[in-house]
């Protein structure tokens, strides 16, 4: 049995897996999908790591892209029944696609009525999707279009099972209801008594229990009020799972913070125990909400199971469950009424709760189902159906756009946001401000010398070329490519006294602080002693009011002049000759201005850190928002470093991915390196740091206690302090040596011959939305790593030694200095680079670039206008145009040449 998610990384998990987890003592399962990174890249918590059934995915894309995967993965399906579930286009063409490789039967589940998740409910045939392609969402494979597409083919499947009465008034088939265990969910074994003390609840306590993914549908607010107008304070919220809606925490706020306890999402083998805590399950589904008329939640059964009271809102599906007195409604009474009345006389509700435990075992076990879906599969097993022709139409509709272009389909139909959003809505917290800004129209055909690309870099910072950071890793890289024909690499502008003057009084020790080596690097840059190759760095230096002298200032341009020095420059290197990218880190409080006065094909934006968790003011912070939302709604693509920092953006555009940082692949070349003179005078083991000295990320105070226990080890820093030199208190113990600043190539040589490297972080909001740099270079040297616990560790947590505490933290130490933790497994750590290396990253971005260069030209409102540039001749006349108008053929750029 193969049985086919449309997505590993949420909830849609949970209901394939309890099929395929009935099925498993009977048949060999094996449970396949794909995990999209708008909702995660891993499989679902709950199940991560407790599933009794394999789990294979592979990571989901846009389309084309998709389909080829799906291709790739459907060769490999191998079950002589295919079990899928949802009607998602996803799992149904994935599905669609192993059937016609080995013509197995296909039964397909149904546990929501799918399109109630979306504004246009009305299902959608293959033509009509055709027809309306430029203005549907088609390239998100799980997105309205599609999956309106997809009712059309829920009547061509073998068989149909869905999870409750409603769904069968609407699609036929055999119900199969949400079903457990019932050698697991069964209230005997649990302490109850003891998980409510772990738990922080008292004995007189009444807890009524939501277990699941918290919506704004499935009736919180009502709950929320029913607390907060009930006064009695030992009526508590317990919440388990994670909420999917942003409206969900600002209803929780309403309740007093005692009376509300929230649980990120358990294993699904921990729930009972969870559930056997819990006084009264309330299942207020939203009766107005279009998901709510067919939907079954599963709570119910989990209480049923463990013979729990349920109060249930008057939704169709929990009206059956009421006639069958399983549940009771709240009928016409409040919330608030309903509850206290159960409450006051929980003895009899509680002993009618424990006797429908026997409805659990002959309706909702997996024993009571087992039969049922045996005999399906012999049925289909039989006698499987050819393939229907609209199967093979949709297949051949995909195959032919991969085919298009040399896979790629060049009239693809690229989203609008106000689609965009229609469909995230379902999946993410909407955004806190009406998004501002607007796409900028990439220019329509254009004739080009060559297939090459030209990228424009715009940095926030002036350290290019020092540290090796992500975004000097990817000129580095994009460089090497061939389909890479040049790079104009541009720091933040900054001032003629910032760059090459001297540090002000207060600032720390000057030979702590990068100061002095950004400004030679910013005046080299100026200069073009920094252009390599393909790549032309180059920084704006403007004059700084009243601390440059008259006549010098006069021949220095003002800080107002950038966007003319832009213009200047790409007129003289010919940008526009080529398809032309604009990339930049979204922190440019410049980008928005140049974007409109720079034209380019497309707009790429790197988002490396949330730097609204930085120690910043209110005021600087409501800068960044406001900037983030606007370059984020201009961009084309957008990437992020890493989960928490995709989590806290993904409102923000229609197209973000997750592309963490990654390695240089230096195992060959670090051998020939010898030690630095400063190392080979210290003797005892090397413990090193490399990295920004700052106590905003550094824990002073764990440092403070492992140095002074190691006084024969040597603690080695290697970093700027130009934030501040608070670290400085660790000089007076004599086995810590600062180094000062290292450019990124020396620095390598340093961080090779320490004996062990650490990550010291504290967790707080800032650390968790970085994903350290340093973690992939100690690593890509093979020097063992020890780590405060901090967020973004990602796929070299196995390598990773972990210390919470002083102690903790020496004894990991001692344990790498006597055991290099990375030789273990080598092969894997040497595969786990290549896989995370930059040639890796860049090789994804190109693909990104290349599939968004695939679709049609946007079009705006026509009320959306932006400054452009028409050239004739020698004139150059300023205009006004609107977005949808096409740009002309002899427009090279829109900027003077």
């Amino acid at each position: 049995m193969s049985v086919i998610a449309w997505d590993l990384a949420h909830n849609p998990l949970g209901r394939a897996y309890l099929i395929a987890d009935v099925l498993r003592n009977d048949y060999e399962v094996e449970i396949v999908g794909s995990t999209f990174p708008r909702f995660g890249n891993d499989i679902w918590k709950p199940l991560r790591d407790c599933s009794r059934v394999p789990i294979r995915s592979f990571p989901g894309d846009d389309f084309p892209a998709h389909f080829t995967r799906m291709q790739a993965l459907a060769e490999h399906i191998d079950g002589d029944v295919l079990f899928v579930s949802k009607p998602r286009l996803p799992s149904l063409e994935l599905a669609i696609l192993a059937k016609i490789r080995r013509n197995r039967p296909t039964i397909l589940d149904i546990d929501d009525h799918e399109l109630s998740f979306f504004d246009n409910q009305e299902p959608l045939t293959l033509g009509q999707l055709k027809a309306h392609r430029r203005t549907l969402d088609a390239y998100v494979p799980y997105g309205e279009a599609w999956t309106r597409y997809s009712e059309t083919l829920i009547p061509h499947f073998e068989h149909v099972t869905v999870s409750n009465k409603e769904l069968k008034k609407k699609y036929g088939g055999t119900i199969l209801p949400h079903i457990r265990d019932e050698r697991d969910f069964d209230p005997a074994p649990y302490p109850r008594d003891a998980i409510r003390r772990a738990l922080g609840f008292a004995a007189e306590d009444k807890i009524i229990l939501f277990a699941g993914t918290p919506r704004v549908h499935k009736g919180l607010s009502r709950l929320v009020a029913a607390l907060s107008e009930l006064d009695r304070p030992n009526y508590k919220l317990l919440i388990v799972g994670t909420p999917a809606d942003g409206g969900v925490t600002e209803i929780l706020r309403r309740v007093v913070s005692n009376r509300v306890t929230m649980l990120s999402d358990v294993p699904f083998s921990d729930l009972p125990g969870y559930l056997c805590a819990a006084d009264l399950v309330a299942l207020f589904q939203d009766e107005g909400a279009p998901p709510s008329a067919f939907q079954m939640p599963a709570k119910f059964t989990d209480a049923l199971s463990m013979g729990i009271p349920v109060l249930a809102s008057n939704a169709p599906p929990l009206v059956n469950l009421a006639n069958d007195v399983l549940v009771e409604l709240l009928g016409d009474a409040s919330p608030a009424q309903k509850i206290d009345e159960i409450f006051l006389n929980y003895k009899e509700r509680k002993s009618r709760a424990i006797k429908n435990r026997c409805a659990f075992e002959s309706d909702y076990s997996y024993a009571a189902n087992l039969p049922t879906l045996k005999s399906l599969v012999q049925q289909c097993s039989g006698r499987p159906k050819a393939v229907p022709r609209a199967f093979r139409e949709l297949v051949a509709y995909h195959q032919g756009i991969c085919s298009t272009a040399d896979g790629i389909d060049n009239t693809f139909p690229t989203v609008h946001f106000s689609q965009a959003e229609s469909v995230n809505s379902q999946h993410t917290s909407p955004p806190s401000t009406q998004r501002r800004a607007v796409r900028i129209r990439r220019r329509s055909e254009r004739c080009y010398v060559d297939d090459k690309l030209d990228i424009v870099f715009f940095w926030k910072q002036n350290d290019s070329g020092i540290y090796g950071r992500r975004q000097d890793m990817f000129v580095k890289y994009l460089a090497q490519d061939p389909r890479v024909r040049r790079i104009f690499h541009f720091d933040a502008p900054v001032g003629m006294f910032q760059s090459i003057g001297s540090l002000p009084r207060a600032a720390p020790a000057r030979q702590w602080s990068h100061a002095r080596l950004v400004g030679r690097q910013t005046l080299r840059r100026r200069l073009g002693l920094a252009n390599r190759g393909k790549v032309k760095c180059d920084t704006f230096i403007y004059a700084t009011s009243g601390r440059i002298p008259k006549p010098l200032s006069c021949m220095i341009p003002a800080e107002r002049s950038y966007l003319d020095f832009l213009d200047r420059l790409f007129k003289r290197h010919e940008i526009g000759k080529r398809r032309t990218i604009l990339w930049t880190c979204p922190v440019d409080f410049h980008f928005p201005a140049i974007q409109e006065r720079l034209s380019a094909d497309l707009v790429v934006a790197d988002v490396i850190d949330d730097e609204r968790q930085w120690p910043v003011c209110d005021t600087y912070r409501e800068k960044l928002s406001r900037n983030y939302e606007e370059v984020l709604g201009r961009s084309d693509l957008v990437l992020t470093n890493c989960e928490s920092v995709y989590q806290s953006m993904r409102t923000l555009s229609h197209n973000m991915h997750l592309l963490p940082n990654a390695v240089e692949l230096l195992e060959e070349e670090a051998r020939k390196w010898r030690k630095p003179r400063e190392l080979r005078r210290l003797t005892g083991p090397v413990i090193g740091y490399a990295g920004n000295l700052h106590i905003a990320r550094i824990d002073l105070d764990l440092l403070r206690a492992v140095v002074s226990q190691r006084p024969d080890w040597n603690f080695v820093f290697i970093g700027s302090m130009h934030k501040g030199d608070e670290i400085r208190a660790l000089e007076e113990y004599g086995n810590v040596h600062f180094l000062g600043v290292r450019v990124y190539e020396h620095a390598l040589h340093y961080i090779r011959h320490f004996d062990v490297a650490m990550i010291p972080h504290v967790d707080n909001s800032l650390t968790k939305s970085m994903n350290p740099l340093k973690l992939y270079v100690y690593h890509a040297l093979f020097v063992p790593v020890v780590s405060t616990p901090i967020a973004n560790i990602g796929d070299f947590e196995k390598f990773v030694r972990i210390g919470r505490t002083p102690q903790e933290f020496l004894c990991m130490i001692e344990d790498c200095l006597r055991n290099n933790p990375l030789s273990s497994d080598l092969p894997h750590l040497r595969a786990l680079l290549k896989e995370n290396s930059w040639p890796q990253r860049v090789r994804r971005v190109l693909e990104l670039i290349e599939l968004e260069f695939a679709k049609p030209q946007d079009t705006l409102s026509p009320e959306s206008k932006v400054n452009r540039w028409e050239t004739h001749g020698d004139q150059t006349a300023k205009r006004t145009e609107p977005n949808h108008r096409a740009t002309s053929d002899h427009d090279k750029i829109a900027a003077p040449m």
